[in-house]
């Protein structure tokens, strides 16, 4: 996951902090994302993936070996937000939030 992670950072010419801010991930568990050992939940992958579109998104969640699911609620709004360039975690929450689902992640 990190090559494919670091990769976009890159790609993007962002910093590690614009990733965590925006994913709302404390820096000491970005940090985490360098071990090979480590294996995040989903819903941390996806939060990573703010501000990628959903070819990319769906390569960091395979790159841990996750997948969108088309029959899954939750992942069909990610997928929207991604391809409506909606990355503000505030957004993507209330998104799930009409749909009556769990936050991504707690800002």
């Amino acid at each position: 996951m990190q090559d494919v992670l670091y990769g976009y950072i890159n790609q993007k010419g962002a910093i590690d902090a614009d990733i965590f801010y925006r994913a709302g991930i404390a820096p000491r568990d970005f940090s985490k994302v360098g071990d090979p050992l480590y294996k995040p939940d989903k819903k941390t992958v996806l939060a990573l993936a703010l501000g990628l579109n959903k070819i990319q998104g769906g390569r960091l969640l395979s790159a841990t070996g996750y997948a969108f699911s088309n029959s899954d609620t939750f992942d069909l709004v990610i997928q929207f937000c991604m391809g409506k360039e909606i990355y503000s975690m505030d957004k993507v929450n209330q998104a799930l939030n009409i749909f009556g689902l769990e936050p991504l992640l707690r800002t």
